[in-house]
């Protein structure tokens, strides 16, 4: 009795399944990048009247626990007559992307049954994924992203593209306001994702600005990638660099734009760098300066020895080929370490750079796999407190014979014999009592160290004066004065005739002068004579 019973129930089953509609459904997925509504399509492909099970909404988890609805319009019990077609509309409710992984999807299922037949069933995957830097996905038309220009110092050889902890990264974005209205409260964002952890390890905003229609604005910033924010794990591949910018004042869910950039982050076989400097901007002389630093091993191997060599290129004497031990590194560890710098009182003023080069276990310098190596330097202002040591030498030489009541000149020539810079004020004293002072051209000399520099004293003795007289030459350099006593023979004052000689007019083949001379005057007495007696 009960097989028969069993036997019925099952052959009814069985009719009532036969007797059900069959449909199909428009897509197998769908997938939700903003909150704009999306339709899928349920068709009844049998001759008799589908009746179709409808849930109200769908439910997708996001990071967090963050929970995403979207409603179905025209859910419960759904009627659709034979060989006929409905749309159902699905719609997010209010969903904030921002709780999704960029690029990450996040999956739930839409079920659709036959209420006739539980056997009978379609399933739609949903899909939430967070597509695009912006929140809701690029929204409107009125901002574009004109340019993003990429600058990478290269300090390790990184390019744009590629980018080494702690080399500058610089960036121009250029935004343009193609609407035909203001847009206010424009905030530019930017960041670096890294797809393996799914998280910014650089992220911030800029300050917000207004663009009238067709005007465009470039917004500038720098930053570097700090090796503490990677992690052994991660694929040199595995980052994106993010730009975007929104509205603050009409929403970013209004109007939106962004652009991303695939960027490696290499990791060489053996590279150890070197980072985060802490010194004073200025040090004064006579002061000891200390230098803190952090080393860094980016590369993709254990090392073992480690050191630090530090040169002052020769100008800070405390600074030679300094060499520090660092030790051990482990991938992505770092290790930290100081020094001071003796700064001499007698330094001169300026700026001065200090070279670092970190070195492997056989005493050569790290070099990545581009043939960079890991060199670099670093400036330091010298300034204030310096007393360089400074002196000069003095020799002077008569230019002329010197005689009374003539002018005579004396050329002075002024050495900087120290170490620092000098202006000298050449003068020269004692002469009150047997000459008057002229001119000191030029009075005053600016002489780098080792540098000559010569002037001219014009003095002129008394008419009465003559013999050996001495007077000083004075040069004045800062708060020094160098003197050297120097003589002067002067002879007594000459007449017209008493200065008069052969030798001065004619030189020293004055004789030959004279004969011919007399030989002149002979004949010319000769020829007066002979007319003379012609005459007669």
């Amino acid at each position: 009795m009960n097989s028969k019973l069993f036997t019925v129930g099952l052959f009814a089953i069985l009719l009532i399944g036969f007797a059900s509609a069959a449909f199909t459904v428009s897509t197998s997925s769908i997938t939700f990048t903003n909150s704009a509504s999306q339709i899928i399509t349920v068709s009844n492909t049998d001759s008799l009247p589908l009746t179709l099970v409808v849930p109200s909404s769908i439910t997708v988890t996001g990071e967090n626990g963050y929970s995403a609805l979207s409603n179905i319009a025209d859910n419960g019990i759904v009627t659709i007559a034979p060989l006929s077609s409905k749309q159902f509309t699905i719609t997010p409710q209010s969903v904030d992307f921002s709780n999704f992984n960029i690029g990450q999807q996040y999956a739930s299922s839409l079920t659709l049954t036959n209420s006739n037949n539980a056997l009978d069933s379609k399933t739609v995957s949903v899909y939430f994924t967070r597509g695009s830097y912006c929140q809701f996905s690029d929204k409107g038309s009125s901002l574009v992203l004109e340019d993003v220009n990429i600058d990478n110092s290269g300090l390790y050889g990184g390019d744009e593209d590629n980018w080494y902890p702690f080399e500058p990264i610089s960036v121009d974005v250029t935004i343009r306001n193609r609407a035909s209205d203001r847009v206010n409260d424009i905030v530019v964002s930017y960041g670096l994702y890294n797809k393996n952890t799914n998280e910014f390890i650089i992220e911030k905003d800029m300050k917000n600005f207004d663009l009238n229609d067709g005007d465009e604005k470039t917004v500038s910033f720098n930053f570097s990638v700090d090796p503490r924010d990677l992690d052994s794990s991660d694929d040199p591949n595995d980052y994106t660099f993010y730009v975007k910018a929104y509205s603050d004042d009409l929403g970013e869910d209004q109007q939106c734009t962004s652009e991303s950039r695939s960027i490696t982050i290499p990791r060489d076989s053996n590279f150890v760098i070197i980072g985060n400097f802490q010194m004073s901007e200025t040090v004064q002389c006579d002061e000891t300066a200390t230098v803190s630093y952090q080393v860094w091993n980016i590369g993709d191997t254990d090392e073992q020895d480690i050191s630090l060599l530090v040169d002052g290129r020769g100008k800070i004497p405390s600074l030679k080929n300094q060499k520090f031990d660092i030790g051990d590194l482990d991938i992505l560890d770092s290790k930290k370490g100081s020094f001071d710098i003796e700064i001499p009182k007698n330094l001169t003023e300026g700026n001065y750079y200090l070279d670092f080069k970190i070195l492997n276990e056989d005493g050569t310098v790290f070099e990545n796999d581009d043939g960079k190596e890991s060199t670099i330097s670093q400036l330091i202002k010298v300034q204030g407190n310096c007393e360089l040591p400074t002196s000069v030498s003095i020799t002077a030489n008569l230019e002329s014979d010197s005689y009374a009541a003539e002018a005579s000149t004396v050329k002075v020539t002024v050495k900087n014999t120290g170490l620092g810079d000098v202006v000298a004020v050449v003068d020269a004293t004692n002469l009150d009592s047997w000459a008057t002072l002229g001119n000191v051209d030029p009075k005053t000399l600016t002489l780098n160290p080792g540098e000559s520099g010569d002037s001219v004293i014009t003095l002129t003795p008394d008419a009465i004066v003559s013999g050996n007289k001495d007077f000083k030459i004075k040069v004045s350099y800062g708060d020094k004065i160098t003197e050297q006593t120097f003589s002067i023979n002067v002879q007594p004052k000459r007449s017209f005739f008493g200065s008069f000689s052969f030798g001065s007019l004619f030189g020293d083949n004055w004789f030959i002068w004279v004969v011919a001379a007399l030989n002149i005057i002979l004949v010319l007495l000769i020829v007066v004579i002979a007319i003379k007696i012609a005459k007669k």
